[in-house]
């Protein structure tokens, strides 16, 4: 992950694809540590112009990491969603997995803008409750829930983590 812009007419961006040593790192010179062969690499660039969009990029960066998955199919299947966060471009969903108790669901909002922005998370299954936790599942405060939705305030270059739990056997 090593690039470099140079000062010329050009603006010429160097990239480091691959790093080759001549010995294995942390040991005495074990031979080895030269990977021949062919390789391969991806990469992508996104020109912008003005203040760097790092909610944007933030949100490139992963759907690039997680690459497409499609499936072929005779019918339309229609739009289907578990969970469906709305948010500004600034915040990026970082985490959705069970909770670590196993009673419920956390999702984690990082906020990449200067000034707090608001997210709506809604839920396609019956959900019961929500609360605000800490990045270790840790109860801070409950959050009220309308229609399946909860609304929350995500802080300036900061973390929010929401714990949402459903209704027995909706999950």
């Amino acid at each position: 992950h090593e690039h470099s812009i140079y000062e010329d007419a050009r603006r010429t961006m160097a990239m480091t694809l691959f790093r080759g040593v001549g010995k294995t790192v942390q040991t005495d010179g074990e031979p080895g540590a030269q990977s021949l062969g062919p390789m391969e690499f991806c990469y992508a660039l996104r020109p912008f112009a003005g203040e760097l969009p790092r909610g944007g990029l933030s949100r490139s960066v992963l759907e690039l990491q997680a690459g497409i998955t499609t499936n072929l199919s005779e019918e339309n299947p229609g739009r289907q969603s578990f969970l469906q966060v709305d948010a500004p471009m600034d915040v990026v969903v970082t985490t959705i997995k069970p909770a670590d108790d196993g009673g419920g669901m956390v999702v984690r909002l990082w906020n990449t803008g200067s000034g707090a922005r608001d997210a709506t998370l809604r839920a396609e299954a019956p959900l019961q409750a929500a609360s605000l936790c800490s990045l270790a599942e840790e109860l801070l405060s409950d959050l009220s829930v309308a229609d399946g939705m909860v609304q929350v305030s995500v802080p300036a270059r900061g973390l929010l983590t929401v714990r949402l739990s459903f209704a027995a056997g909706a999950v």
